[in-house]
């Protein structure tokens, strides 16, 4: 079926009709979609949907600018401490942590606990 995308991060992909004009939403077990509200949304043609926003790409480029050709991987985790979220930079096997930050404030278009390359985060 088809994927969709609101802004610039949220991805729905509609997995199958399960009445006349109205469509499951994958990943979702009693989420479904009206087709009427499609066409408020942008249909995505397979193209990359972009991860990070304008100013966390220009932050996170300024940030590992020194290391850029040893960065492993980053990634969104929760602190140790508290109910909190931060960044992980690992480069050549070492991390260094950005300051954390309340969960759902930044760095929404990334999952929790998953390592990305420069290349999926477009750096």
């Amino acid at each position: 079926m088809s994927k969709y995308k609101t802004g610039d991060r949220f991805v729905i992909e509609l997995e199958k009709e399960v009445d006349p004009g109205m469509f499951k939403v994958k990943g979702f077990n009693a989420l479904v979609f009206d087709e009427s509200g499609l066409d408020r949304l942008a249909k995505v043609d397979g193209s990359k949907v972009e991860i990070l926003d304008k100013v966390e790409k220009r932050y996170l480029s300024a940030v590992i600018k020194p290391w850029r050709d040893r960065v492993i991987r980053i990634a969104k985790t929760s602190s140790n401490i508290g109910k909190k979220e931060r960044l992980s930079i690992t480069i050549n096997g070492d991390d260094i942590y950005l300051p954390e930050f309340d969960p759902n404030t930044m760095y929404q278009g990334m999952e929790l606990d998953r390592g990305y390359t420069l290349e999926e985060l477009g750096l």
